[in-house]
């Protein structure tokens, strides 16, 4: 599918579920356990060479059977500009596509195109300073964490000869990472990414939601403050919500939005008075985006809080 406007993104529901955490089903999670154990033993050793920084985002029925000692040596959380860089790298791949610019690979589910750093950092969201340049440190944390995203092995259901296999696997590849340091705005960066980020020819709706290409720069005029991950993917969330909604209005439990939103280390922590600052924030920034007119709180019929969103 040819995407025709350009100020609009289609975003992988895959890669959503991903970010979330949720890519493999609750009831399946057992299934991958040994495909889990050889990719964090391939990871321990791999990490035994120099400058080898390897990690694994493992979904969370899968991390929650890790011993801490192992989640400390194998994972790390994606943090906020991991999650702009990864909708920065959707929009460009498929930028590279309607421009013909992009080579896909379909026996490897991949897809090869070229960026240069501009408009990497213009698609992450940076603004300029007022002599129109790049603040040097914010350029230093997009390049930073295009390459722990190189490093970065992601567990990634694919459909292949009718039979859904699971590998585990980099999202996206950075060729010859480790000269992408220092580089001018102009230099080029060439990029593999997964097919998920720009092949829906086989597919249909049911695959992606709309997103503004521009969403990472709306998001941060809006919080100019220290970026939080779990408001990035409200975002997302009530943008999907949006999308396939056949209603105006949708609702999530408190317990459900705590799930999707990364939350889940507030809660154990006791520290619920993050969750409700960082619910109210996610909730405001979605009300200045223009995608929720308001929201109210209610108790369900089985005593959980749940909110009920008015869609714009």
């Amino acid at each position: 599918m040819q995407n025709p406007d350009r100020n609009v993104i289609y975003y992988p529901n895959k890669l959503y579920k991903i970010e979330i955490g949720q890519s493999i089903k609750d009831d399946e999670a057992n299934k991958y356990l040994q495909e889990a154990n050889l990719a964090i033993h391939k990871v321990l050793e791999i990490n035994k060479t120099p400058d080898s920084i390897f990690t694994i985002d493992f979904p969370k029925n899968l991390l929650n059977k890790l011993p801490d000692n192992v989640k400390s040596k194998v994972t790390k959380e994606l943090n906020t500009t991991d999650i702009r860089i990864l909708t920065a790298t959707v929009a460009l791949a498929q930028k590279a596509k309607a421009e013909g610019k992009l080579t896909f690979i379909e026996k490897l589910d991949e897809a090869y195109f070229e960026i240069n750093l501009k408009e990497l950092y213009e698609y992450a969201g940076l603004s300029k300073t007022k002599y129109g340049r790049f603040d040097v440190k914010q350029k230093g944390f997009i390049r930073d964490s295009l390459i722990n995203l190189h490093f970065k092995h992601f567990f990634i259901l694919t459909n292949t000869d009718k039979k859904e296999t699971m590998q585990i696997k980099q999202l996206v590849r950075v060729y010859e990472y480790e000269k992408k340091k220092g580089l001018s705005d102009k230099e080029t960066v060439k990029l593999t990414v997964n097919g998920m980020f720009c092949n829906f020819e086989k597919t249909d709706n049911n695959t992606y939601f709309n997103l503004p290409s521009d969403i990472n720069t709306r998001i941060r005029k809006i919080n100019t403050g220290r970026q939080n991950p779990s408001i990035e993917l409200f975002i997302k969330t009530i943008y999907r919500a949006k999308h396939y909604a056949k209603e105006s209005t949708v609702s999530y439990t408190e317990s459900k939005l705590i799930e999707l939103l990364n939350m889940e280390r507030y809660k154990e922590s006791r520290h619920h008075g993050r969750i409700v600052t960082t619910l109210n924030k996610s909730f405001e920034t979605a009300k200045k985006l223009g995608i929720l007119e308001k929201w109210k709180e209610e108790i369900d019929k089985w005593g959980n809080k749940k909110f009920i969103f008015f869609l714009c």
